[in-house]
C-alpha cells in the first residue's frame, strides 16, 4: 500500500521491491491528486491504483485499507529511497510468525528532527510503555487489516504515530523491525514546523482521552524514570568505558560475606573472579 502525491521520479523505485516478493499479491498506490503522471507510472509498474476521495495522507491509507483483498497490509511511503531487498520479508515477518499485530519500521537516517524534538518527548511523557519505538513517525508499517479496520486515522502528519498509540489501546501486539539504511525527501523548516504541531496536537489528543494530562501522572512517569536511571546498568551506561576497573571491598558493611563474590554471583561472573583472585 503506497500513498502518493506528485512522485513521479521515485514511485517506480518503490513499487518494484514490493512487486518482486512472491508473497505479494497486490500492489496498491493510492494517489492524493498528483499532476506529474505518478498514477500512470504506477500503472505501468503493475500496481493497482485509485484516486483518494479527499486530500489527506490518513484518508489514502484508510480507503487503502478498503480496497485491500488481504489480512496482511504493509504501507509504503512513496518518497523513499534505498529500500532493502528484503524489506517486505522483514516487515512481514512477525506478522506471519503471528508474533504480532502491528509492526513499525525503523532505519538510521540523516533527518528526523521532529522525531527527536517533538514525538519522543512527548511520547516518553504521556506514552512511556511505547518509548522504546525508535521510529514513531515511521509511515513504513505492516498490520493485520482487521486490526487496522478499528483504529483512526488522523488527517495530517499525526496519522502514524496516532496509529501507534490506537493499536497499543487496542491491547494489540506490537513490534519495531530494523530495515538498514534509508532516506526520505528533507522539508523545508516551516515544513517541519508544520509537522511538529500535527504531531504534537496528535499525541496529546490520545493523551487527553487516555486521561493522561493530569499533572499527578506526569510526576508518576517521572519518578519511574528517576528509578530506572539510578538502577545499575542505566548508571553504567552513563560512564564512559574504561579498561580498568576499581572495586572497593565492603565486606560485612551492606551484606553478610564478601560483597565482591556477592556481585560476581549476581551478575555471572565467579569464574572471570576465580581467575584474578584466591576465591573458592
Amino acid at each position: 500500500m503506497i500513498s502518493v502525491l506528485n512522485e513521479s521520479e521515485k514511485i517506480v523505485s518503490v513499487i518494484q521491491p514490493a512487486k518482486s516478493d512472491p508473497r505479494v499479491t497486490e500492489v496498491i498506490v493510492v494517489d492524493d491528486g498528483s499532476i506529474d503522471g505518478s498514477p500512470e507510472l504506477a500503472a505501468s509498474a503493475g500496481a493497482t491504483v485509485i484516486t483518494s476521495t479527499m486530500l489527506g495522507k490518513g484518508v489514502s491509507m484508510e480507503e487503502g485499507v478498503s480496497a485491500a483483498k488481504n489480512e496482511f497490509l504493509l504501507y509504503l511511503d512513496g518518497d523513499l529511497q534505498g529500500l532493502c531487498p528484503d524489506l517486505v520479508e522483514r516487515m512481514i515477518a512477525p506478522l506471519l510468525n503471528n508474533e504480532a499485530d502491528f509492526v513499525k519500521a525503523k532505519f538510521s537516517r540523516r533527518a528526523g528532527r521532529v522525531t527527536a524534538l517533538t514525538a519522543l518527548p512527548l511520547i516518553r511523557t504521556y506514552f512511556p510503555e511505547l518509548a522504546h519505538f525508535e521510529q514513531p513517525l515511521s509511515g513504513i508499517m505492516a498490520a493485520r487489516r482487521s486490526l487496522l479496520e478499528k483504529l483512526h486515522f488522523e488527517n495530517d502528519y499525526g496519522v502514524d504515530v496516532g496509529l501507534l498509540i490506537e493499536a497499543a489501546e487496542q491491547k494489540a501486539r506490537l513490534a519495531e523491525v530494523d530495515i538498514g539504511n534509508l532516506e526520505h525527501d528533507s522539508h523545508p523548516l516551516e515544513v517541519l514546523g508544520e509537522m511538529a504541531t500535527q504531531v504534537a496536537r496528535t499525541i496529546l489528543d490520545k493523551a487527553g482521552r487516555w486521561g493522561r494530562l493530569r499533572s499527578s501522572f506526569i510526576r508518576e512517569v517521572q519518578e519511574a524514570e528517576r528509578y530506572r536511571k539510578a538502577l545499575l546498568p542505566a548508571a553504567f551506561s552513563r560512564i564512559p568505558k574504561a579498561e580498568r576497573l576499581a572495586l572497593f571491598d565492603m565486606d560485612g558493611v551492606l551484606l553478610d560475606g564478601r560483597f565482591i563474590v556477592s556481585l560476581a554471583d549476581r551478575t555471572n561472573k565467579r569464574a572471570e573472579l576465580r581467575s584474578l583472585a584466591k576465591i573458592s
